[in-house]
């Protein structure tokens, strides 16, 4: 985090140098891109760095950039897991969603991601107060890193008049940095141009007089398919154009402090530009030649199939572009009216609707031919990508008979339930039979252990009648909870089996528990199930207040109009109603299935939802006079994200991957299923621990041979993880993933128990392969991990307390 921070606004470093002299190489030598590689030991994530190339600038002060690979990354311009390294402040989301009420600072700023800024105090008088000026029409407040790292002196500017803001910096290195201070480099609710999500950066400065400017191009409708049923209310209404695209940096100034006549400029192509490769004919043969006007006007931008939205800052922010490739332009006067394209970073996509990513990247270099008004090109060789991919799970797999010892029913889903009791990220068996909780613990493999006695059950509990085993603070303790008047309150789940006394809430709702329009779902984003109740023009939501119960109502209303609004009810039995993810942005939104046609309403928070987005390619799951709203099955099948739909048959299951939430991919068959009848239950969950999802199912027959089967719906594969890197001059590198949970029931198997907990499996690095085909040497990289952490209260992943690496040399010749 504090490497992060230090290149907040960051262009190259001012400090004198001497001059450098690049000797001349000892022949057998071609120098590629410069990437980069390593693993963060601690979260065990993989990560790997592209350089853009950028012309070096006067004194040095030149942008830098980079595009970089992480393995817990999510989308952006550059595909999955990919991102570009210019900094900006956000709002941040992972505590609780935004309210915009800068007044009472109820909300918590980041700087480019990577750490929460906090207010600046100062002692007066024995009292702390908040570090802030006045200059002109501007109210300036003063923040620091929570982690100091940057020594920077970071403000925040307020007008008087408006309340619009934006950000200052200035490093220790004396180099000042604008974010947002003309609405082009904000990121703000359309509706409401005060409600700012992001800032972007928008201006650096040294002080001598060298400036950067960044500009960003706003999104709008071009290139969108309007035939596409999923963007039908968006073109209309126009609210998913909040985003912007870096564009243009321009830097290496003529005049000190003067942002103007830049001799240098990288161009960000979103396939927008004028740039083409055509055959020319060059005398007696015919040569590929570049064309590029750099005239500066933008053509019509393509859309990316994978467009996809976060509605996490209380409206949607869309990304419909991918960065084709960045270009390096000189403007020099000896070089002609229009600037001269010098070198280009070129991105290689493998398009597709579920997720893209670049699969390979290379740089060109250009001559410009002045008569020929084209440009003579070459490219270095570039690096290569692959990435890990699900395959349809088709194997049929039985529980041992010793694992379904004691399990005289198959699970039915009310006494018998797959519940993470101790959070350790995979799903054992919770039973209540007679008078007592019992608890299988999964030991991985589809493996489960003796069935234990949980301590003596507390007094008037019963899970079918209105009590629920859930989580209530944050911390993933599980708490047996009563929430009906009198007497609601709750049982704590200490971490040896003991149940702790009784404790009531101090605040809760009087109102009907059995209503089927009350739903629990997290609406303000702190991870807390909240209660929402739908009414006919209105919605009334109670926040959680953790161990305290539930706050105060609070009522939004809503539209007749179901293009708007949900009108839909859950007591409704014509219709199927569920509340899933089905964005991808961790938020639950009302999900509506009918045989044919499949739409949601995203979640906007604190009980209000958007327009209508209805799914392309809805599956058609039964004939109509067959189709049964039972057989449906919601699930992450492969960890990406989004909510998936399976379909059970008789001797079959169908399932639909969804697509970024825009569409389903086609139909998927398992034949394999055993007879699903009245009788049997089926499950979708994680029963691997490895982040993808099993179809589980079970038989309550006692004569029933292999009582429990289970198919792994991805064939144990986690996808869109990159496994595979080349770099067309020798160098591979190869990446094996496994979940912490691997690592966590080896050791709980060996007598060595973690500390503490994950209560969810993290994709880490298990195994890096380096072979350089040169020289015929191989490095191999082994990791273990111990010890993960994830802080509830502030909802973060923490990393892992001890890693052990073991690296192995070999040379030896290679295939």
């Amino acid at each position: 985090k504090r490497d992060n921070n230090e290149n907040q606004g960051k262009a190259h470093s001012n400090s004198l140098t001497p001059p450098s002299v690049n000797l001349p190489k000892g022949g057998g030598a071609i120098r590629g891109i410069d990437e980069k590689i390593s693993v963060n030991p601690s979260t065990g994530t993989f990560s790997f760095s592209i350089p853009i190339y950028t012309t070096p600038g006067r004194s040095g002060f030149t942008p830098e950039l980079s595009v970089n690979y992480n393995s817990g990354a999510g989308n952006s311009i550059f595909g999955l897991g990919w991102d570009i390294s210019i900094p900006c402040i956000t709002r941040k989301t992972e505590k609780h969603l935004p309210r915009y009420n800068d007044t009472l600072e109820t909300d918590t700023f980041i700087l480019s991601g990577s750490e929460d800024l906090v207010p600046c105090l100062e002692e007066d008088n024995g009292n702390w107060e908040r570090v802030t000026y006045s200059s002109g029409q501007y109210i300036v407040l003063q923040y620091r890193p929570r982690i100091e790292g940057l020594f920077s002196r970071i403000e925040k500017w307020s007008e008087n008049r408006t309340g619009i803001v934006f950000w200052k910096s200035i490093t220790r290195d004396n180099v000042t940095s604008f974010y947002g201070k003309t609405s082009n480099t904000r990121i703000a609710d359309p509706s409401d141009e005060s409600r700012i999500f992001s800032w972007l950066l928008e201006e650096t400065h040294d002080a001598k007089g060298n400036i950067i400017i960044y500009e960003y191009k706003k999104e709008n409708s071009d290139g969108i398919n309007p035939l596409v049923i999923s963007e039908k209310l968006r073109l209309s209404s126009g609210v998913s154009f909040a985003n912007r695209y870096i564009k243009r940096i321009k830097y290496c100034n003529q005049k000190s402090f003067v942002a103007d006549g830049f001799l240098m400029e990288a161009v960000f192509d979103y396939g927008d530009e004028e740039y083409s490769i055509q055959e020319v004919q060059t005398g007696e043969k015919k040569e590929k030649r570049v064309f590029f006007s750099g005239d500066g006007k933008d053509d019509t931008w393509e859309c990316r199939p994978d467009a996809f939205s976060s509605y996490r800052a209380g409206f949607e922010i869309r990304t419909y572009r991918l960065c084709r490739r960045v270009l390096m332009l000189h403007r020099f006067s000896e070089l002609g009216v229009n600037p001269c394209l010098v070198r280009s970073t070129e991105f290689n996509y493998n398009l597709n609707t579920t997720a893209t990513y670049p699969e390979s990247v290379s740089q060109m270099g250009y001559i410009y031919n002045p008569t020929e008004c084209n440009y003579t090109f070459k490219n270095i060789p570039g690096i290569n990508f692959k990435y890990s991919k699900a395959v349809t799970g088709e194997a049929v797999h039985s529980v041992d008979e010793e694992s379904m010892q004691n399990l005289p029913v198959g699970l039915d889903n009310s006494r018998y339930k797959f519940i993470d009791l101790y959070s350790e990220g995979i799903s054992g068996i919770f039973v209540e039979s007679g008078n007592g909780f019992y608890y299988k613990e999964n030991l991985g493999n589809g493996r489960f252990g003796p069935l234990v006695p949980l301590d003596e059950k507390p007094s008037v509990s019963n899970l079918n009648q209105g009590q629920q085993l859930m989580e209530l603070d944050g911390s993933d303790q599980k708490y047996l909870v009563q929430f009906k008047n009198p007497g609601a309150g709750y049982h704590a789940l200490g971490k040896d089996g003991h149940w702790e006394p009784f404790a009531p809430f101090t605040s809760n709702p009087n109102i009907d528990w059995n209503d089927p329009n009350l739903k629990f779902i997290d609406l303000n984003g702190d991870g807390h199930a909240d209660l929402l109740l739908f009414g006919d023009d209105i919605f009334i939501w109670y926040p959680s207040l953790g161990k305290e119960g539930f706050g105060q109502s609070e009522w939004v209303f809503k539209s007749h109009d179901e293009d708007k609004s949900p009108v839909a009810v859950f007591s409704d039995q014509s219709q199927s109603i569920h509340l899933a993810d089905f964005s991808g942005d961790g938020l639950m939104d009302i999900v509506r299935i009918r045989n044919g046609e499949v739409c949601y309403w995203p979640n906007l928070g604190y009980g209000r939802f958007g327009a209508k987005v209805t799914m392309g390619n809805a599956p058609v799951f039964d004939r109509p006079g067959q189709f049964s709203q039972s057989r449906l099955v919601l699930a992450d099948i492969d960890g990406f994200g989004t909510t998936d739909i399976i379909y059970l048959g008789i001797n079959e299951a169908k399932y639909w991957i969804n697509q970024s939430g825009n569409s389903f991919s086609k139909e998927k068959v398992i034949r394999s299923l055993p007879p699903y009848d009245n009788l049997s239950s089926v499950s979708v969950i994680d029963l691997m621990g490895n982040g993808t999802s099993c179809l589980i199912w079970s038989s309550p027959l006692p004569g029933e041979i292999n009582r429990m089967r289970y198919i792994e719906l991805t064939g144990g594969i986690k996808p869109h993880l990159l496994e595979y890197i080349y770099n067309n001059m020798g160098k591979e590198t190869a990446i094996e993933y496994a979940p912490s949970t691997e690592f966590y029931l080896d050791d709980k198997m060996n007598g060595c128990p973690w500390v503490t907990k994950l209560p969810f499996p993290v994709q880490v690095v298990k195994k890096v392969t380096m072979c350089d085909l040169i020289s015929k040497t191989k490095l191999t990289s082994c990791y273990k991990y111990r010890h993960g952490f994830y802080d509830g209260s502030e909802r973060e992943f923490r990393g892992f307390g001890y890693v052990e690496q073991s690296d192995t040399g070999s040379v030896a010749k290679l295939l």
